[in-house]
């Protein structure tokens, strides 16, 4: 695929996640029912966010490439101006300023950053894998480029034997098991609140309320499931282990940004159609669904002409 191409699908995805997140704000703040404060700010949250990682998206327009030996990922639009993270490495010489970075990113967070430096920095072996690839497909220069590839194994050029790198392995495998962590729990919220829903004697309308709090927290695991994890795991790991089937992935590599740019315009469309009262709302005002006025003023129209027909003379039409 054609790196001018690629970058165009993402900004034009990660726009249509900015506009569609944006009518989805609109429909929270204009929401008039009563009593739906806890997951309209839920939405809400949901859909700032979907706004912010559109803008990330576009404006760092991340790229991959895959091989059997890991992948490289790096930044189309920041790659001239080299790895820049590897300036605030003096962080982690005093125990002191690591436990700050603790406490201002949380734990998860900072394990996170900190596995992907180590594991995942620039290195020559992953330059000199990914040298001529990345020049042919993005018309990049590798050298001084800011990225970040890790690679698991390596052919020793003296015997000619592979060497796996196993602290690699562990900084990615730690990566993954985080990001799969989260996933489970989001997951076991939206089963214990099924079973809240099913086993509690709650009113139609608190039960009803619940249900869309479900359907809430189903959207936020299936979405991110497709068009976040799966692209993401198939990055880390599928060229390494489709590489023990001789099966290459690179040519899949530059459809996996374009992929994940999706996330945020199908997030937003399945909220919007997946709420009743929001849906029909979109429907209105494209006149699919005739709006509440129209249906009492049919209504009251029926009772009308029903009224006349029982006071009429038989034999005597309308």
């Amino acid at each position: 695929m054609d790196a001018a191409l690629q970058s165009n699908l993402t900004t034009i995805f990660c726009s249509a996640g900015i506009i569609l997140n944006s009518f989805l704000l609109y429909l929270i703040v204009t929401d008039r029912e009563k009593n739906c404060g806890g997951y309209r700010n839920l939405l809400a949250i949901i859909a700032v966010y979907n706004i912010y990682y559109s803008l990330m998206k576009t404006t760092v327009d991340v790229a991959f490439l895959i091989d059997d030996a890991g992948y490289l990922l790096f930044s189309k639009r920041l790659c001239h101006y080299g790895y820049w993270p590897a300036q605030f490495s003096a962080i982690f010489n005093r125990w002191y300023n690591l436990f700050c970075l603790v406490l201002v990113y949380f734990l998860a967070t900072a394990f996170n950053g900190v596995a992907g430096h180590i594991y995942t920095k620039p290195s020559p072996e992953r330059t000199a894998l990914s040298r001529r690839e990345l020049l042919h497909g993005y018309n990049v220069s590798i050298d001084g480029l800011g990225y970040l590839g890790p690679v698991y194994k390596v052919v020793n050029p003296l015997t000619g034997e592979v060497e796996h790198r196993w602290a690699n392995f562990l900084g990615n495998s730690t990566i993954c098991v985080l990001m799969i962590a989260i996933y489970l729990i989001v997951c076991n919220f939206a089963f214990k609140l099924y079973a809240f829903v099913r086993s509690s004697v709650l009113s139609e309308k608190r039960r009803a309320l619940n249900m869309q709090l479900l359907k809430l927290l189903v959207i936020q695991a299936i979405c991110p499931l497709i068009f976040e994890y799966i692209p993401a795991l198939t990055t880390m790991w599928g060229g390494f282990l489709c590489g023990f089937a001789g099966i290459s992935l690179s040519r899949i590599a530059p459809m996996l940004p374009i992929f994940i740019s999706i996330y945020a315009p199908a997030d937003a469309i399945m909220v919007i159609f997946g709420f009743r009262a929001y849906r029909r709302r979109v429907l209105r005002y494209f006149g699919v669904v005739p709006s509440q006025t129209s249906s009492l003023n049919m209504s009251s129209d029926k009772r009308q002409i029903s009224a006349e027909l029982q006071h009429k003379p038989k034999g005597q039409s309308v």
